[in-house]
């Protein structure tokens, strides 16, 4: 089982290196398939909708350690569909 904290530290040593061009984590694929009319990215790898969530919520996360007021107690999502609750869980297991 996946725990959200561990989560947040994986993603946070990733983004690390990510920062400072030592890395790249998750590569975009690009396609495009008929040039003009349609056109597709998405991340490598072949990760369940989870896995996806709990990793992006830990980004999240780490915008909220780094860049929220070290005083603030509330929290607002907005137009985050099924991703609201990772981003919920993610900023609650921060510290």
């Amino acid at each position: 089982m996946l725990e959200t904290k561990q989560v947040i530290e994986a993603v946070e040593t990733i983004y690390k290196p990510k920062s400072k061009k030592q890395a790249e984590a998750w590569p975009t694929i690009f396609c495009d398939f008929e040039f003009g009319k349609a056109d597709m990215d998405m991340k490598s790898g072949y990760l369940n909708a989870f896995i996806t969530g709990i990793r992006t919520g830990a980004a999240g996360a780490l915008g909220v350690k780094y860049l929220a007021m070290k005083d603030s107690r509330n929290l607002l999502v907005l137009k985050a569909g099924e991703q609201a609750i990772f981003q919920v869980a993610a900023a609650r297991n921060h510290h």
